[in-house]
């Protein structure tokens, strides 16, 4: 994968429903890391509202946060 392809896909932006289904949790629970964070905000996932009730969160973002709950040095 080239460089710009690689750049692409951490730039993709995802629903909090699509994130859900790939880490298998529920809506609420993405909602919960956007809104709340881990340790009581320390780390939050970075997200930008879109509508009412949904959210986009970029793929680099995301995967950022997973790295900080995977390390052990945030618990939720």
């Amino acid at each position: 994968m080239d460089s710009r392809k690689k750049k692409e896909k951490l730039e993709e932006k995802l629903t909090t429903s699509e994130v859900a289904s790939e880490e298998r949790v529920s809506s609420k629970t993405v909602l919960n890391w956007i809104k709340e964070g881990i340790k009581g905000g320390k780390i939050k996932l970075k997200a930008t509202k879109k509508g009412l009730k949904d959210y986009q969160i970029k793929r680099k973002d995301l995967k950022f946060f997973l790295e900080q709950k995977q390390r052990g040095l945030y618990k939720i």
